[in-house]
């Protein structure tokens, strides 16, 4: 995976994060919450990627979109 695509993942669950909370009716999360989020669930499921792209369809979509390799 480029940098470039690294980023947009990081964007993308960035943006899934505080769109779940709002949806959820929960306060704001600051950004150091996000962070701290996004960075376990890199460190954890990093090495699962395409195991977790064939259990969300949103992510599998966004693969589509972008043509993301996402076996590298």
């Amino acid at each position: 995976m480029s940098s470039e695509e690294a980023l947009t993942w990081v964007e993308v669950l960035w943006e899934d994060v505080q769109t779940t909370n709002a949806k959820a009716g929960h306060p704001y999360v600051s950004p150091e919450v996000t962070e701290n989020m996004i960075v376990k669930w890199i460190n954890y499921y990093g090495p699962m990627f395409h195991e977790v792209l064939h259990e969300h369809p949103k992510f599998q979509q966004l693969v589509k979109e972008h043509k993301f390799n996402a076996k590298q």
